[in-house]
């Protein structure tokens, strides 16, 4: 969360550093059991997507949200449904918004009536466009 925090101020290189960091602790936690058994490797690559999406760099979001969607079982429909969204906001911000618009009916699909993928994808369609900021790309407010 501190990564996405610091990426959301775009703040690159602390983000970045941040995600370095716990992916250290993800690895020496697999060496033996610890407080890290629940979160590994594929929840952080979906972190790590979104982390790249909010500092605007939308192909190695991709890279990392696919990652998590081929980890991810396909009867966490919300979290593919999640994961699905932030790859329409991916297209967004490349400007291929009818490859967006095909991916949000997909995490519809996928969500089934989730209220927290259908209030996410609410949320992106809302915003009317999507502008540079200094470090990022935002929804216009």
């Amino acid at each position: 969360m501190q990564a996405r925090a610091l990426a959301a101020n775009g703040d690159r290189r602390r983000a970045l550093s941040a995600l370095d960091h716990a992916r250290a602790q993800i690895a020496r936690g697999l060496d033996e059991p610890s407080g890290t058994d629940f979160f590994g490797a594929p929840p952080l690559d979906g972190i790590t997507g979104s982390v790249y999406l909010l500092l605007c760099d939308p192909a190695q979001a991709e890279e990392f949200i696919g990652r998590a969607l081929n980890h991810r079982s396909r009867a966490d429909h919300n979290g593919r449904a999640m994961l699905t969204l932030d790859l329409a906001a991916c297209r967004v911000i490349e400007h291929q918004d009818d490859e967006a618009g095909q991916l949000i009916h997909t995490a519809l699909d996928i969500a089934a009536g989730s209220l927290v993928a259908l209030s996410s994808t609410a949320h992106l369609t809302s915003a009317d466009t999507w502008q540079a900021g200094p470090a990022h790309r935002r929804p216009a407010t």
